[in-house]
Order: C-alpha cells, then sequence, then structure tokens
C-alpha cells in the first residue's frame, strides 16, 4: 500500500471515529430536557422578559436579604425564555443540539488556526468529545463559553497584518455576548495576555490593535444592564465555597479515584491527561533553557504561546472537572511542540491506541450509566416524543400541587428546585443550582433535613415550610419518617414520590386536600393516599415481580418502607416472619425508622 493509500484509509478511519464518537454525544444531546439548572435559567428569563430584572430573588425563599440579586447569565437566560415563547419546549431540545455544533466546529477553526494537519485536527475534536461530552449534555450557558472561548483566541491568532476592522467588531461583540451570558469570561484573558507577550516582538503582530481590542473589550464588557460586578462577580463572591472558587457540584479532578457524581474519573481520561500533564512539564522545561541559552534571542513565539496556552488550561482542568472542555488547547501545544513519531506506521499506532481508549471510555459502566437507555419501544417513544424528562422530576406529583392550586414554601431535593421553579412560580422552593443565591448555612441545614440530624426539629422550625415534596427511595426515608412523627401529613402520593404537608398548611387547605381525594374529611386521607400509591406501584412496577406469594410479600414490604408507612411494614413483617431470616437487613432498616420515629416524637 503506497503512503498516500495509507493516508487516505487514517483518514476514514479516524472520520469513521469521529461519526461514532459525534453520534454517541449527539444521541444524549438530543434526548428529552434532562438538565436540572436548566429550568430555573428558563424561569428566570421569563421573568425578565415580564418585569426586568426583580431586585429580591423570584424562585427561593431561602435567598439572602442582604444582597441584591446579580442575574450574571441573564442573555442565555433570556434566550430560553424567548426561544420557549415562540416555538415551546420542545424547541429547547433543537437549541441544545445547535450551541453544541456551534462549540464543535469553533474547537475546529481553534484546531485549523493552529496549523494541524487534518488528521490532527480529527482526532483533537474525538478527544474534545471525549472529554467535554458530560458538559455538553447539559443545556447550561457553559455551552456560550466554550464556543466563545475558542473563538476569541483563534481570532486573536490571526492579529496579524491581515487584521481588519470587521474582526476587530466581531471580537468584542462575542465577548459582550459571553460576558452577558456567562460571566466566566474573565477565564479568556490570561490566554489573551500571554499570547500578546508572546508575540510583541513578532513583526506581522499589530501591537497597537492587540492592545486597542482588549481595552474596548474591556470597556465594553463594562456597558451592560448590570455593571461592571457582572464581570468579576462570578470570581469574588462569598455566598458559597462551590461557586466562589470556581469549583462546582462535580468537583476537583480526581486521578483514578471514583466519582459520586462524574464519570470523567475513568482511568482512561486520567491516563490520557497525566501524559499530557508530563509531556508539557517537560516541553516547558526544554523551551525554558533555550530561552536561557539564547539570552531571550531568537526564540520560536508561536512555541512560546502554546506551551503556556497548554500550561494554563492544564492548570484550569487540574483545578475543576468543569474545565475539561480545555483538553484541546492543550492537544495543541503538545501536538505541534512534542517530538512525537509522525511516521505512517506510528501515524496507524497512535491513531489505534485512541480508538481503543475511547472505546474503552464510552463502554464502561459509570460513562453509560449517564446514557438515556434505549432499549424498549417504550423508551424509544418517550425519547422521540417528549419535550422532557418528566420521570426524573416527578412530574404528576406537581401536577397535583397545580391541579388543586396547592401553593406554599416546598422543602425539595436540590435537583428538583428549577423544575418546580418553571411549573410552580406561585410557590418558592428552598434549594436549587444557584450557590450565589442562597448561604453555605442553608446548604448545610439542608443536608442536615435530608439526614436528620440531631437538631432535626430546631433546623425545621427555623424555616417557614409548607409542603415537602420527596422521592419514594431510601435517600428520603429518612426525612419523610421524621416529618410524619411531628405529625405531617401525606396529601399525595404515587409510586415514585409523596408530598408531605405541615399540620398548619393542612389545617388552611383541608377543603381543597379532601376534595381532590373525592372526601368530604380528611380523616381517611392517609388510607386513601396509600391505597393510590400501592396500586400505581403495582401497575407501573408488578409486572417485573415473580408470581409468588414470598415475592409479593417482600416487595409489599420494600414498598411500604420506601413511602414511610412503618405500620403496614410491620404488620407484614410480624405476619410473614420469614422475612426476617431472608431480609434481615430490611427488617434492619424498619427498626432504625421505628426508633427514629419514637425519638422525633419525643422531641
Amino acid at each position: 500500500m503506497t503512503s498516500k493509500n495509507q493516508k487516505l484509509c487514517l483518514r476514514i478511519v479516524l472520520g469513521l471515529a469521529l461519526l461514532i464518537t459525534f453520534t454517541i454525544v449527539l444521541v444524549q444531546v438530543a434526548r428529552p430536557l434532562y438538565t436540572d439548572d436548566m429550568w430555573w435559567h428558563l424561569r428566570l428569563g421569563q421573568v425578565f422578559l415580564q418585569q426586568g430584572f426583580p431586585t429580591a430573588d423570584p424562585l427561593l425563599f431561602t435567598a439572602r436579604l442582604d444582597q441584591e440579586p446579580i442575574y450574571h447569565e441573564w442573555l442565555f437566560q433570556v434566550m430560553l425564555a424567548v426561544t420557549h415563547q415562540a416555538l415551546g419546549l420542545y424547541s429547547l431540545r433543537f437549541l441544545h443540539i445547535l450551541l453544541v455544533c456551534a462549540c464543535l466546529l469553533s474547537v475546529a477553526f481553534y484546531l485549523r488556526s493552529a496549523n494541524l494537519s487534518r488528521v490532527q485536527i480529527t482526532v483533537g475534536l474525538i478527544l474534545f468529545l471525549s472529554f467535554s461530552y458530560q458538559r455538553l449534555y447539559q443545556l447550561r450557558p457553559d455551552l456560550i463559553s466554550i464556543m466563545c472561548c475558542f473563538s476569541l483566541i483563534t481570532l486573536f491568532r490571526q492579529l496579524d497584518s491581515k487584521w481588519s476592522t470587521s474582526k476587530s467588531v466581531l471580537f468584542v461583540a462575542i465577548a459582550c455576548i459571553w460576558a452577558n451570558a456567562h460571566s466566566l469570561v474573565m477565564v479568556a484573558f490570561p490566554f489573551l495576555i500571554s499570547a500578546s507577550i508572546g508575540n510583541w516582538k513578532h513583526p506581522p503582530f499589530k501591537r497597537r490593535t492587540a492592545i486597542a481590542v482588549m481595552l474596548a473589550t474591556i470597556v465594553a464588557l463594562c456597558l451592560n444592564p448590570i455593571g461592571p460586578r457582572l464581570i468579576y462577580f462570578y470570581f469574588t463572591h462569598n455566598a458559597n465555597n462551590p461557586l466562589a472558587r470556581v469549583v462546582d457540584e462535580w468537583g476537583h479532578f480526581q486521578p483514578f479515584g471514583k466519582h459520586s457524581f462524574l464519570p470523567l474519573s475513568s482511568p482512561i481520561l486520567s491516563t490520557l491527561l497525566i501524559l499530557a500533564f508530563l509531556m508539557l512539564c517537560w516541553l516547558g522545561y526544554r523551551f525554558a533553557r533555550q530561552l536561557i541559552k539564547s539570552r531571550m534571542k531568537n526564540f520560536q513565539h508561536v512555541q512560546l504561546v502554546d506551551i503556556v496556552h497548554g500550561l494554563l488550561a492544564m492548570l484550569a482542568i487540574l483545578y475543576a472537572v468543569r474545565f475539561y472542555w480545555m483538553v484541546p488547547i492543550v492537544y495543541v501545544a503538545v501536538i505541534k511542540h512534542a517530538p512525537l513519531p509522525f511516521s505512517s506506521t506510528w501515524q496507524w499506532i497512535l491513531s489505534g491506541l485512541l480508538l481503543v481508549c475511547v472505546s474503552i471510555h464510552f463502554s464502561l459502566p459509570s460513562t453509560r450509566k449517564t446514557y438515556m437507555p434505549l432499549n424498549t419501544d417504550f423508551q424509544r417513544q418517550f425519547y422521540r416524543d417528549s419535550a422532557y424528562d418528566s420521570l426524573k422530576f416527578h412530574h404528576r406529583a406537581i401536577e397535583y400541587l397545580s391541579q388543586n392550586d396547592l401553593n406554599g414554601n416546598i422543602f425539595n431535593p436540590y435537583f428538583m428546585g428549577g423544575y418546580l421553579a418553571f411549573w410552580r412560580p406561585q410557590s418558592k422552593t428552598f434549594i436549587d443550582g444557584r450557590f450565589d443565591r442562597y448561604s453555605a448555612q442553608v446548604e448545610k441545614d439542608h443536608h442536615a433535613l435530608k439526614i436528620v440530624g440531631r437538631h432535626f426539629v430546631t433546623t425545621l422550625q427555623s424555616y417557614d415550610i409548607d409542603i415537602a415534596l420527596l422521592p419514594n427511595d431510601s435517600t428520603w426515608l429518612r426525612t419523610k419518617v421524621a416529618l410524619k412523627a411531628l405529625g405531617w401529613v401525606d396529601v399525595y402520593c404515587d409510586s415514585d414520590t409523596s408530598i408531605l404537608a405541615s399540620p398548619e398548611f393542612l389545617a388552611l387547605h383541608q377543603a381543597q386536600v379532601a376534595c381532590s381525594w373525592g372526601l368530604d374529611h380528611i380523616d381517611k386521607l392517609q388510607l386513601i393516599t396509600w391505597q393510590f400509591a400501592y396500586k400505581d406501584w403495582w401497575s407501573r412496577y408488578g409486572k417485573n415481580i415473580q408470581p409468588q406469594p414470598n415475592r409479593q410479600w417482600l416487595a409489599d414490604f420494600k414498598f411500604a418502607l420506601r413511602v414511610g408507612n412503618l405500620e403496614y411494614a410491620r404488620h407484614i413483617a410480624t405476619l410473614q416472619p420469614q422475612l426476617a431470616r431472608r431480609n434481615q437487613r430490611s427488617i434492619d432498616a424498619l427498626a432504625t425508622m421505628e426508633v427514629l420515629q419514637r425519638q422525633i416524637s419525643e422531641q
């Protein structure tokens, strides 16, 4: 096979690999709306269109009162609201696809501006999709940051004698869009400043234009509806440490460690990152020696800029998982300046290793658990027809609140804060994904109410909570048991969700609640909600249970325990003593919950 045919085959193989990787990512991106934070972004966008920027937080009843809200992502939120208002919720799925494609194109143009070959550009795109897919399949303003960051760096690379006024205007416009859509815009300035310093003595580089463009960008960033605080607020506020330190719930880079949120701690990606980091350190050391020997003369400015950019991107990646999308910047520094073997044989070997790594990564159980399953006809139809994932967000329970006009302060799981804000704007929620809008103490109290700590009753009384909307799983079992011990009542319960109302709220709305179940009085409310939940559970999941008496008793026992019906669970355990012999763990869990119930009642 001639070298020309080998290159053609290599391009075809890598092209197919890119197509397969992009298809995997695109299928997850196009899924019914799944992102937790998207909902409060959408709701805030609606508020801005209706009344401008409110001075009090419109979504949370636990929001800080000592500071006015800083809406540092308002443009992205308005974009979501306008799209929804014009075309409906389903159109947001297409908007998500367009934003991800725009991100991919911006990365491709960046790699092309670095004078890489087609094969190298293809490999860079595969790496970008592999490392950043977890960010890509979430409809968040980070997509704007990815697109704008690579676009600005690409434009700045072209700051030479051919630079035109239209490019200056485009540069400033992109920076302004980025700043108003996601105030992570300050991340770009270290790359731009380092590029200016590295290219300062390079003749084609227009120094005055570079200074003018950056000054114009800074001035334009300050001319926004929020003011200069829009730019630096993201990095300086101290409402909550995770966001103030640019580390979100995904946390720091953890090589070879298990991560409860994210599969990107897989050994494949960790190994690639560590190798890239070692290579960058070696390149930096070698280039520093060259600078010292030449006494800062005759050095390659492009090499300096690429290596500094690679080190900056690597530091960001190692600091916070949210910057994994900067991998192409690291890739450019390594692939252009490391003495790697580029013979045809080595290209085949390295390409094969890349394909194996990517295949293993996307096949890992930790990665596959983030996929939306499409095995059954129901799942495929749900994927095609649904605008959003109503199963994840317990939509039936929220429909019950809407149909019966039950409004109040809602205690909710973290992931449901935005969804409740969008579908129940008449109510306010306890917590959502905006770390800057509530104090760290609120987050600690939310966790204390979840695990039922020693000061559960005191913590609960310190907040004016009317309703608790909780999933029926083991995570929230202790909370449900503790609330029922304090007199809270199930006003709604299905196979997946429970809604509990405080005694004070129920006394004010008992007529509405009784009418919702066709009752004259709420005396039999607990029995009716339990019967409804039991029938709903059997209709949805009963077919998966083997038709054996022991299996049915065990399923009934576990479901009663999940929804916090300790009396019925104890009744089954008494009638079926064989449960204790076969499922001691479940019996122990029941005993633990009964002890907790007595302790809370005594408080």
